[in-house]
């Protein structure tokens, strides 16, 4: 039988992993020989956040039809101006953004710095969304 009382109690830490930065991006650290990049795996909260991310990309795009109806020019313009074409952020992409974001510790990224790095340096960013999925997968690690 399960002691929930204690469960409940029990701190609960993220999982963490280091994975070295790439050449290109060794120059953008204080000590380029020592460059690396933590990530942790995220909450459930955190989790709901990057699924919210996908949605939210998807609500603002339906919302700017809905404005602008048939005048297709004018909800192609402001798409892109909002960076909400399907064409330059498909959904997956929406989603590692978040993750990435959320899910490093070391540097912290924001979603510009993580998009960035997902247009400089695409499969190691997506290397990173992965390793913060397998880390969100295994849990948080419970105990002393």
């Amino acid at each position: 039988m399960m002691d929930v009382t204690r469960f409940v109690k029990a701190p609960a830490c993220p999982r963490t992993r280091s994975l070295a930065a790439p050449q290109d991006l060794r120059a953008f650290f204080e000590n380029p020989a020592a460059a690396a990049f933590e990530v942790r795996g995220l909450s459930g909260e955190e989790l709901a956040r990057v699924r919210a991310a996908v949605e939210r990309n998807r609500d603002m795009t339906a919302i700017v039809e809905k404005i602008f109806g048939d005048r297709e020019d004018k909800v192609s313009a402001i798409r892109e101006l909002m960076g909400l074409s399907p064409d330059t952020l498909p959904e997956d992409l929406a989603r590692r953004i978040t993750m990435v974001a959320l899910g490093c510790v070391s540097p912290e990224l924001d979603e510009q710095a993580a998009a960035r790095l997902f247009e400089v340096q695409p499969v190691f960013a997506y290397k990173l969304s992965d390793t913060i999925l397998h880390l969100t997968g295994e849990g948080a690690s419970l105990g002393e």
